[in-house]
């Protein structure tokens, strides 16, 4: 039997990267979520996301209740987007109330103690779902951060 942890996060996949999106209530969540959906990705988890470890690795997916389900906010409650059961986790996406710092000195974290990306971005970056596309360039190794 797994242990889940539930908490206050969304999550997608997108060529094969999974990421969990957290932020405070009203940061954008879902509307990343859709944004990103309609680039390509699949919906994991709105709102509410269901985390355990699965052949050693942070694994996400949504609460039994959720599953499917995307809040777009002027609509309502959606069902029929593309939907995946569970992904690996390999970053976590921050949506910050204030902008963060320009250079951020490490990109990592660790959660449940396996070590993911992490990223921040402030919640009403014009550009917040390229920000993410480049992020996921950079897990996936097709582009690279330069140091000083």
């Amino acid at each position: 039997m797994r242990e889940y942890q539930n908490i206050a996060a969304s999550c997608v996949n997108f060529q094969n990267v999974g990421i969990l999106i957290v932020g405070n209530s009203g940061s954008g969540k879902s509307s990343l979520v859709l944004s990103l959906i309609e680039k390509g990705a699949t919906l994991i988890s709105d709102d509410r996301t269901d985390i355990y470890i699965k052949n050693n690795q942070l694994t996400a997916k949504a609460p039994d209740l959720l599953k499917g389900l995307l809040e777009v906010r002027g609509i309502g409650i959606v069902k029929g987007l593309p939907t995946l059961q569970e992904t690996p986790i390999q970053a976590v996406i921050h949506l910050t109330d204030e902008k963060p710092e320009r250079f951020l000195l490490s990109h990592h974290e660790k959660i449940a103690g396996r070590d993911v990306f992490s990223f921040s971005f402030w919640k009403n970056d014009f550009f917040l779902t390229n920000k993410v596309l480049i992020a996921i360039k950079i897990v996936n190794k097709e582009v690279s951060i330069v140091t000083f």
